[in-house]
């Protein structure tokens, strides 16, 4: 902030000296009101590139005797878990592809052609399509109601 009042307040101590001397509306007059002008200029565009802070989202306090991120992770982890022993007894291999490729609607050689590439390069239990040569699998799925689609899939066979 006081780096803001020089720059307003040294243009004026400018003005007020000319004034003082006698030298208003002399050509030095007209330099100095148009050194005025200019800082302000300047001013308004430097004020107008500062970022302005956003708003931070309040912080959702931790439950009692446990933090929140502690009690997100466990439940996390529960549900993998759970996840995990559906695939091991689920007797085919890469059920989620599978489960996949029906809630997506694939063609019959649009999931042979998934999964053959899957058995190929050996992608993950829990795969549920590639994208740009990566697996995406269940653990990527940001979208809760479509990994229960898939999980309750995945139990039903």
């Amino acid at each position: 902030m006081h780096a803001l009042g020089i720059i307003i307040l040294t243009p004026l101590a400018i003005m007020l000296g000319l004034i003082l001397l006698g030298l208003v509306f002399t050509p030095w007059f007209w330099k100095a009101l148009g050194c005025l002008v200019l800082s302000i200029v300047a001013l308004i565009i430097v004020a107008s590139l500062i970022p302005k802070a956003s708003p931070q989202p309040p912080i959702a306090r931790p439950m009692q005797g446990e933090t929140m991120l502690q009690s997100t992770i466990d439940a996390g982890n529960a549900k993998r878990a759970e996840r995990w022993q559906w695939i091991k007894t689920a007797g085919v291999d890469y059920p989620y592809l599978r489960a996949w490729a029906g809630v997506q609607s694939w063609s019959k050689i649009q999931f042979n052609d998934q999964l053959e590439i899957a058995r190929r390069t050996h992608a993950p239990a829990n795969a549920i399509h590639t994208k740009a040569g990566d697996w995406l699998t269940t653990d990527d799925i940001e979208n809760s109601p479509m990994l229960s689609l898939l999980d309750s899939v995945v139990r039903q066979r």
